[in-house]
């Protein structure tokens, strides 16, 4: 599972469904998840996009209205989801024909939940909360923490690449060598680390080089090009970024590299001392979640410039 929760969403009509849309996202991004919602109003949409495998294991839940407009019934789309998507949960609803009417239309097609469209955001809610009990346990947390970060690390490459190419020679140039002075850092302290391990017996201390521009690195360099760049209204973006580094990235740091152990629960670890609970990894998707959307739209914005 991943920070994202994407739906596959048929609805003949987009419009008459937003507010529960709405309400399904902000009860998911409490958890420290961001539903993302793929919406289609044919058959022949449906079956153009999930021909391709990959598409299908992106997708954690399937809505289907019943009604779908010009004869089109919405079991019938939900057979040929069924045909190329075989174990993802389907909610089948209606705003005019009742729950029991919708099992009759689905008989012999497994995994459909039937609902009024009226129970359409709980229903949600309760499949959701079944899926995240089943990866509550540390390593799920840890790999849906390192995904998320990862896509972090991209759209920063993204920005800083983009922003740079938008500076004048002079400074492009500083920022080129602001990277080359975090590299040289970076080899100059691996050297020292080196020659202070020389008369050392263990590997521990070796652990810790790694990356001469690493994503911290990256991060700085973003917030110094930025400074150099003459994109206004970005101090948003730039306090985002500021407290993404300060906050959030030696959290994923120590998750990526220490050894976690079982304390007691299952849902309680522990590294270096501190503890790692279920509370503590939703406060930090939320984080992760609220920093990736800010870069998203640096990104976005420098892009338009």
């Amino acid at each position: 599972m991943r920070i994202d929760f994407n739906v596959l969403w048929v609805e003949d009509q987009p419009d008459s469904v937003e507010s529960q849309k709405t309400a399904i996202g902000k009860a998911i991004s409490e958890e420290g998840f961001e539903l993302r919602v793929v919406q289609y109003q044919t058959l022949d949409e449906v079956r153009e996009r999930i021909r391709d495998n990959v598409f299908a294991d992106q997708i954690d839940l399937v809505l289907v209205d019943w009604d779908l407009g010009e004869d089109l019934k919405g079991q019938q789309v939900i057979e040929a989801i069924r045909a190329r998507i075989r174990y993802r949960d389907i909610i089948f609803y209606s705003a005019e024909t009742d729950t029991s009417r919708l099992r009759q239309y689905s008989t012999g097609l497994e995994g459909v939940y039937c609902v009024n469209r009226t129970d359409l955001v709980d229903d949600v809610k309760e499949i959701f909360e079944t899926l995240i009990k089943k990866v509550l346990d540390i390593d799920h947390m840890r790999g849906i923490v390192m995904g998320a970060t990862s896509d972090i690390d991209e759209l920063v490459r993204e920005c800083l690449t983009e922003i740079h190419g938008n500076l004048d020679d002079s400074g492009k140039q500083r920022i080129i060598d602001t990277a080359l002075e975090y590299v040289r850092s970076g080899l100059e302290g691996q050297s020292k680390r080196a020659a202070k391990l020389s008369s050392k017996t263990t590997l521990e201390e070796l652990f810790s080089a790694h990356g001469l521009l690493d994503s911290s690195r990256r991060l700085r360099l973003m917030l110094a090009a930025l400074n150099e760049s003459d994109h206004a209204n970005c101090e948003r973006y730039i306090e985002s970024a500021r407290t993404y580094l300060k906050d959030v990235l030696p959290q994923r740091n120590d998750l990526g590299h220490k050894v976690l152990i079982p304390e007691g629960a299952s849902y309680v670890v522990t590294f270096s001392g501190k503890k790692v609970t279920v509370e503590g990894m939703r406060d930090l998707r939320k984080q992760i979640m609220l920093s990736r959307a800010d870069i998203r739209e640096l990104r976005a914005a420098v892009g338009a410039k």
